[in-house]
């Protein structure tokens, strides 16, 4: 039995962390399944996933081949035994859409030659540039219906309650991600008349239909409106057709969820993966989270991210950071996870275009294990070679992947079963999670006061019409404030200065100022009514705002909205952005006095009747950041963006105590800090963005031993952990594994380093270490560098 919760993913009753390689056996020769499955599981991974490819296993309809009766590596039975003969658990990936680099996303070619009324068109009927198919069409159903019972009949014996190894079976792959990239709405038809009965029902009494939508019922003019919006029109449609489109990628989820459940694919957890990245970034990928949004109101689900960052430095740590806040804050009853999480070096051609550095995977894994994840899946774990179509093509090679016959030229092991440069790094912390997954897989992120509060709906801006003015004017407004600003300014600063935010998804929770008393909104031209009245609400019960962007005049469809500013008693100004001839600076006032002049991007004028500014422009003295009072609370509006100071925000956030959560002695302000809690202790975890070794204390940890981090490594520090029958008090070592034969084995990375006991302890005498009694503790001191291994005789500690 396969069970969930927020922190834990449960198989048999016992919390696991799962740690999968993403290998395609299809590309893959099959002399060649075993030794990959091996170097996958030796390093550190206990979990395969695998895409399932509808257009390998039926690209002549009605010619099934599970067996490998027509090609040898298409037996996924085979695979599939192989799995569970090597003691690994599965994640199956059947699509009907899987992506992998394969042509038509995996949709057979005949699905689409049969089904012409299932390829959308789009704005201004043009045809959609990518492979996608409406995922509503009748026909596509049809013909993904069997596909789906084809291949669920062949995995339900291999299911865990079965006794085999799958433990999870994904949905589809990156729903609405073709339209995303192609800012193309599928308009048919068939999607047509379904907004057109979706209106009926958003709207039926008491709510008004907009204008308009007068001549909806003429599904011709309907259409020709949706796919051509006017000027006065185009703002309400995206709205509308956003949050349809939400509805429609749900009723798909569902039918896919129906269509298992009907062949008695139950009682294990169907997985959804959220899209998004892009550029090695994550601004765009709430985007993702705002398409999807609906579907996790399904049961039995598990929504995963899919993260595509290069190197990891102090940006993309904060993006990778932030979005698992927000998958955190929308998600219901399952655990942080990551479906596609890159392992590649980067390269998509053979071309050697990029090479990332061994130490980025390591550092994003240990975020992640920071932040609480317990399904982390590597993509791609191995490369391989792309048959050639049965039904030959005449598109160049005929072949059924994207990139020719070679696939994965930058996966952990090449297509030629070569061992990537990266391999010993990723599996270096691999193991470390794994020799420590009862605990890993058991962890909480310890709560902040600080959070950023979101309205998912500022994410909506996939389908606006390209020839409007006004709908482009929208979205670049909201595109830049929204996330391409704060995420690379103000974000990075809170985490650099160690502060640890959480997010509040302003849809499910109203926030409480007891609970969390100060939050971060990202604020744009353009707020929803009902997110600027809770603000409003939120700061007079006592809450503290800390607004970033341009002051809000606008709801998110264009019509005036004041209440926030009304309230505030503030009038916005104008908005000055840097041109080639114009430098916009700022500088301090009141208790920012000590800021010297700051060049700025762009700032944002404002009055206001009450309050206090501490920013103004430099050559017209005008405010452009004050602290306002409103009722029990307050708000601090700062409508510019400043440079890289995390003690800048230090003293803000000061003003109304809310200290970071860690203090580094010396400051390092490339060194992130975390906590997460288990119930026998917790972690504290630090990681090293900088290429240069660091030395430093943390104020009320360790009792002020020094820490000591290698260039672009990480820790994963014990405080007051009890295992194997011991409490280690704390360690500015590693705490590698422990066994069941009661061994303790620390990672040391210099002399330096302490592992603190309780003086009850007995510890025999070795010369591996020295003892010190320090107040109630006896400090073990390594004399070696490397690993030190503790053997537990009953409650007496020895070394050999």
């Amino acid at each position: 039995m396969i069970k969930m919760s927020k922190n834990e993913f449960q198989i048999d009753g016992k919390a696991q962390l799962i740690i999968a390689g993403e290998v395609h056996y299809f590309r893959i020769p099959v002399e060649r399944w075993e030794e990959t499955l091996v170097e996958l599981k030796t390093a550190g991974m206990n979990t395969v996933s695998t895409y399932i490819p509808w257009i390998i296993h039926e690209e002549v309809e009605g010619e099934y081949d599970f067996d490998g009766h027509k090609k040898a590596n298409q037996d996924l039975i085979g695979f599939i035994r192989l799995v569970q003969k090597l003691d690994l658990y599965l994640i199956a990936r059947p699509g009907p859409f899987i992506m992998a680099e394969l042509k038509n996303e995996g949709i057979p070619y005949w699905v689409r030659e049969k089904n012409p009324d299932a390829i959308p068109n789009t704005w201004d009927g043009q045809m959609v540039t990518t492979s996608t198919i409406d995922y509503s069409n009748r026909g596509y159903r049809r013909d993904a219906k069997k596909w789906m019972q084809a291949i669920g009949n062949v995995l339900k014996p291999f299911l865990h309650p079965n006794g085999g190894p799958i433990i999870g079976v994904q949905l589809d792959n990156e729903v609405g991600m073709l339209s995303w990239v192609s800012h193309s709405p599928d308009i048919t038809d068939q999607t047509i008349s379904d907004f057109s009965n979706w209106l009926d029902n958003r709207y039926a009494a008491p709510r008004i239909l907009p204008n308009c939508y007068s001549k909806k019922d003429n599904l011709t003019q309907f259409k020709n409106l949706v796919a051509a919006p006017t000027e006065s029109t185009a703002l309400q449609i995206r709205f509308d057709l956003s949050l349809f489109m939400r509805t429609r990628y749900k009723d798909y989820f569902q039918f896919l969820i129906d269509t298992l459940i009907e062949i008695n694919i139950v009682e294990i957890p169907y997985l959804i993966n959220v899209h998004g990245t892009d550029q090695g970034l994550g601004e765009t990928f709430p985007i993702g989270i705002s398409q999807l949004y609906d579907t996790f109101t399904l049961d039995n689900v598990l929504v995963g991210t899919d993260v595509y960052f290069g190197d990891f430095d102090l940006t993309t740590a904060t993006h990778l950071y932030t979005l698992n806040k927000l998958m955190s804050a929308t998600g219901r009853n399952w655990p942080l996870s990551s479906l596609e999480f890159n392992a590649s070096t980067g390269n998509n051609t053979d071309h050697l275009e990029s090479q990332k550095e061994t130490s980025a995977i390591p550092l994003k894994t240990r975020l992640q294990l920071a932040e609480g994840t317990k399904v982390l899946n590597y993509y791609l774990f191995s490369g391989g070679y792309n048959r050639s179509l049965e039904v030959y093509q005449a598109d160049g090679n005929s072949r059924v992947g994207i990139h020719g016959w070679r696939h994965g030229f930058g996966a952990i092991v090449n297509p030629e079963g070569k061992i990537s440069y990266a391999y010993p790094r990723i599996t270096q912390i691999n193991q470390e999670a794994l020799h420590n997954h009862e605990l890993l897989s058991r962890t909480t992120v310890k709560p902040t006061k600080l959070a950023i509060g979101f309205d998912i709906d500022d994410f909506m801006t996939e389908y606006y019409y390209p020839n409007s003015h006004i709908s482009n004017e929208y979205v670049n407004n909201l595109s830049m404030n929204r996330a391409k600003r704060p995420w690379n300014n103000v974000l990075k600063n809170l985490l650099s200065a160690k502060f640890n935010y959480d997010a509040i998804d302003l849809k499910q929770e109203i926030p409480d100022p007891k609970k969390t008393p100060i939050m971060v909104y990202l604020s744009s031209r353009y707020m929803a009514a009902k997110t600027q009245q809770l603000l409003v609400q939120y700061i007079q019960d006592g809450g503290h705002v800390l607004l970033i962007g341009e002051l809000p005049e606008y709801d998110l469809v264009g019509e005036s909205c004041h209440t926030l500013i009304d309230q505030l008693g503030v009038m916005p100004g104008m908005v000055v952005e840097e041109t080639p001839r114009l430098f916009p600076s700022v500088q301090g006032l009141n208790w920012n006095q000590d800021m010297s002049e700051v060049r700025v991007e762009y700032y944002q004028t404002f009055t206001y009747k009450n309050g206090q500014a501490f920013l103004q422009e430099i050559q017209s003295k005008q405010i452009v950041a004050a602290t306002i009072p409103y009722g029990q609370g307050s708000i601090d509006v700062i409508c510019t963006e400043l440079r890289f100071d995390p003690v800048f925000y230090t003293k803000l956030l000061a003003q109304n105590q809310i200290v970071p959560e860690f203090k580094l002695m010396p400051n390092q302000d490339n060194i992130l800090a975390f906590q997460t809690d288990v119930d026998q202790g917790s972690f504290i975890h630090l990681l090293n963005t900088l290429d240069t070794e660091v030395h430093f204390e943390i104020a009320g940890l360790f009792n002020r031993h020094k820490i000591t981090i290698h260039g672009r490594d990480g820790l994963m520090l014990p405080q007051n952990l009890k295992v194997a029958g011991v409490t280690i008090v704390y360690s500015t070592a590693e705490l590698l594994r422990y066994t069941e034969n009661q061994e303790l084995i620390f990672k040391i990375n210099e002399l330096s380093d302490v592992i603190a006991v309780p003086t009850t302890q007995k510890i025999f005498p070795s010369q591996n270490y020295w003892i010190e009694i320090e107040d109630n503790e006896q400090l073990i001191h390594p004399t070696n560098k490397g690993s030190l291994v503790i053997n537990i005789e009953s409650d007496v500690l020895a070394s050999y």
